[in-house]
């Protein structure tokens, strides 16, 4: 029997309609926290942060998990730039602990984090079930905000490439989730039309308003099982959920 969660996913997706099922990657497939801890653990020791005032690799990352998810919001949301991004980041995150460094240490750590983050290979629980259940029926396609180069690494080595038949990305067609033309454009090279299309993905505002703008079907994967749904959203907390309706 389906569980409620399940029950309150089916009346809201009209399935036989739904021929291409576009995912984000980081937070939805490929497990970012858990790949990005293991990173930065490597960065607190191999920088000796301790030695400029961070008190411990966990505190390192926790911050970081906090402050890296507001910076990616202020990207969505056009307040700074992919190249902002990268070159201020871990100075953003620093202050947040308050620590000012230098740009010679903060260029290395970007370029280590950047450079070894996509070795891990990490996804979320479900993943591959949810891939391989879906492969058969529909073409798959990740549209993510991500660097290009570091999403196909990431889905390069760790499994995921063959299952999707496009990555489309901010690099490819200068523009970023939520803004309607990437979701135009990625269904453009998939040759398809809104109400064919499905987006599944973790952030409301970037991967749910966004499609929901284009006249995609939307769900949000919310690991985190928020209380509050915003109306008219369509929730999943576990990827197993799509199994049961799609």
């Amino acid at each position: 029997m389906k569980n409620a969660a399940i029950k309150n996913l089916t009346p809201h997706i009209q399935t036989e309609n739904i021929h291409h099922i576009f995912f984000d990657l980081d937070h939805t497939l490929w497990d970012f926290d858990r790949n990005a801890e293991a990173v930065l653990n490597a960065i607190y020791i191999d920088h000796n942060l301790a030695e400029i005032g961070v008190n411990s690799a966990k505190y390192f990352v926790d911050t970081f998990r906090v402050h890296n998810r507001e910076i990616w919001r202020r990207l969505e949301a056009k307040e700074i730039t992919h190249d902002y991004l990268r070159e201020e980041r871990f100075k953003y995150i620093m202050r947040a602990i308050g620590v000012e460094m230098s740009n010679e240490l903060s260029n290395a750590i970007n370029t280590q984090f950047l450079d070894t983050l996509s070795d891990y290979t990490h996804l979320i629980e479900g993943t591959i079930e949810l891939l391989d259940y879906l492969a058969p029926n529909y073409e798959m396609h990740i549209l993510s905000n991500g660097f290009d180069s570091i999403q196909r690494k990431k889905m390069q080595l760790s499994g995921l490439e063959k299952y999707f038949k496009n990555l489309i990305t901010f690099d490819t067609v200068q523009a970023r989730k939520p803004d309607r033309e990437i979701f135009e454009a990625a269904m453009h090279l998939a040759s398809t039309k809104p109400e064919n299309s499905l987006m599944v993905g973790d952030s409301i505002d970037a991967d749910i308003k966004g499609a929901l703008g284009v006249g995609m079907t939307a769900v949000w994967y919310d690991a985190d099982g928020s209380k509050l749904t915003p109306e008219g959203v369509i929730r999943a907390t576990k990827l197993s959920e799509l199994i049961e309706v799609l």
